[in-house]
């Protein structure tokens, strides 16, 4: 079965802290709570993760962006794709927890599915938690997911668009009239003899 999930996340590193949290290595079993969802983090350092790159498609996007000391990451993404993303940016975001780094992540389904875990950095200290089922509908609130859902819903409304404009211009196959077959001609009764 398939799913769509969002992505959100503000973290504030320190200008002069930044570059040692971008070379820090990840251990994403060193995070309190890791056990509430224990995946496999791609790449060796926050910096893997973090400047591995943009991406969008018709539907789907990652993106990353700075604004001075707070990195944002915001995204929506089929199942796949989200679980290949979301424990990468859990583990970068908790790495920042030494080096002065205050900030949340958050991971959500979104249009087809309804579940969230929550990553806060503060005090120098980072933690994982699944949020509880009665409380998803708070992460829903937040001004970031309502930007993803409507950004994602808008993109929707583009891909019906596109498949209907492309439906109404292909002709439907008329089907070719079937010759009638002609009768077949009665065979003359041939005399008995006698």
């Amino acid at each position: 079965m398939s799913w769509d999930a969002a992505i959100h996340g503000r973290l504030i590193v320190p200008a002069n802290t930044r570059e040692a949290w971008l070379d820090a290595k990840l251990d994403w079993h060193a995070v309190p709570g890791h056990e509430a969802w224990d995946g496999h983090v791609e790449g060796e350092t926050v910096r893997d993760i973090v400047e591995a790159g943009d991406h969008a498609d018709d539907f789907e996007f990652l993106e990353v962006a700075w604004a001075g000391d707070e990195i944002r990451v915001q995204s929506f993404q089929a199942k796949d794709g989200f679980i290949d993303t979301v424990i990468g940016f859990a583990a970068a975001w908790a790495a920042a927890a030494p080096f002065g780094g205050v900030g949340e992540l958050v991971g959500m389904g979104m249009l087809t599915s309804s579940f969230g875990y929550r990553l806060t950095v503060k005090g120098g200290r980072a933690k994982f938690v699944s949020v509880p089922e009665r409380e998803v509908y708070e992460l829903d609130a937040h001004p970031d997911a309502k930007v993803i859902k409507a950004r994602a819903m808008a993109a929707a409304d583009k891909l019906v668009e596109a498949y209907l404009a492309t439906a109404k211009k292909k002709p439907t196959a008329k089907k070719k009239p079937t010759a009638k077959k002609k009768p077949t001609a009665k065979k003359k009764p041939t005399a008995k003899k006698k």
